[in-house]
């Protein structure tokens, strides 16, 4: 059994469930996200000295965005009866690398501290939660809410084990990324297409998985084909580099996770006829992508998504799903019947934007 040195009897663990609450961590299915088998690494040991700062061990993994998600701290083959407790903290940051450059603090995490009552949440911003004193063999567990934006979550543990009358004060540290992985960046240099709606907050938001942007390639091509005359195609926000949210008013209040997995793209309507949008429509239905019309006060694209990729997430219990808004703000396109006022919303294009929106700036190097 590792230990630390020989002052420090019991190595310390920590397991991070990043699928649902209930289940036993799994990967996504074979060929949509590259996430390790088991979402978690074996805790390793580090050289440490007494009276040195520094975690003890540190633990690497990843979760989903959307995901619920625990801590569980305890204590690996004790050989013999003892108490312990333990005192933890979490923090976050966002690095810039995610996708997302404020300049801000990071998005506030929260978890529920009377679970399994999940009508209760408190924050973790600048909490220690502390456990009850514990006998050798049980387990603390923090319970998080749902993590959506792509962000790094740091899990301090500082435990307290009392064997023989000698107090030890062993700790843990784990780093866990919240992500999507596996997406690729949409390449900018296609004349079939323009990648647009890149912001200062959010300068890199053409990343997708592999079997999605190589289908909005093909509808390019194919729209190229079937109407030559008419204007390529504009793709504004796929996702992230790292996947979740996007705050569009960059204050973390995020409605949805519509691009938080690199399988959906906003596809704009301004600079076509009517005659062009429903062919566009139909083009876009018929390759296997759910088109929704969404209207964001005098703005409006098609919001489109690719249906194999959305079912494979989901059998995967990945939390993917496309929610259409309140107050009808999104029209099913591709179920809407002719003459009836949906069929029209998505053909007709309402007031103007001033101008097309900016394109993506370069894909930054890994």
């Amino acid at each position: 059994m590792p230990t630390y040195d020989r002052n420090l009897k019991y190595l310390p663990a920590l397991l991070l469930a990043a699928a649902a609450l209930g289940l036993p961590p799994r990967a996504a299915a074979a060929g949509i996200m590259d996430l390790d088998a088991a979402n978690t690494l074996n805790p390793v040991a580090a050289p440490r000295t007494e009276g040195k700062a520094g975690p003890e061990v540190s633990v690497h993994s990843s979760s989903r965005p959307g995901a619920l998600w625990h801590f569980d701290f305890f204590l690996t083959d004790p050989p013999n009866k003892f108490n312990w407790r333990i005192d933890v903290h979490v923090a976050n940051k966002v690095p810039q690398e995610a996708g997302h450059r404020h300049g801000d603090s990071p998005p506030e995490l929260f978890y529920y501290p009377d679970w399994p009552d999940r009508t209760k949440v408190a924050s973790l911003r600048n909490v220690t939660v502390h456990s009850p004193v514990l006998d050798q063999d049980q387990t603390f567990t923090l319970y998080l809410t749902t993590a959506s934006y792509a962000q790094q979550i740091t899990a301090y543990g500082y435990y307290t084990t009392i064997d023989a009358g000698v107090t030890f004060h062993p700790t843990i540290a784990n780093d866990v990324e919240i992500r999507t992985r596996g997406l690729e960046p949409l390449p900018g240099n296609d004349a079939l297409y323009r990648p647009a709606g890149g912001s200062a907050a959010h300068p890199y938001n053409h990343y997708g998985t592999t079997t999605t942007l190589a289908a909005l390639k093909d509808l390019a091509a194919e729209w190229k084909k079937s109407s030559p005359g008419a204007q390529a195609p504009e793709y504004g926000n796929i996702s992230l580099p790292w996947g979740g949210a996007i705050d569009a008013d960059n204050a973390w209040k995020a409605q949805d996770l519509n691009h938080a997995f690199g399988i959906a793209a906003d596809v704009g309507k301004r600079n076509f006829s009517g005659g062009e949008r429903a062919a566009l429509i139909k083009l876009m239905c018929g390759l296997g992508f759910g088109v929704y019309n969404a209207k964001e006060g005098a703005k409006e694209h098609y919001h489109v998504v690719n249906l194999k990729e959305l079912a494979r997430l989901r059998a995967a219990n990945w939390p993917a799903d496309f929610k259409a808004g309140a107050d009808g703000a999104y029209a099913d396109c591709c179920a809407a019947k002719p003459g009836t006022p949906e069929q029209q919303r998505c053909a007709d294009y309402g007031e103007k934007d001033a101008a097309p929106g900016p394109a993506a700036r370069p894909v930054p190097k890994p």
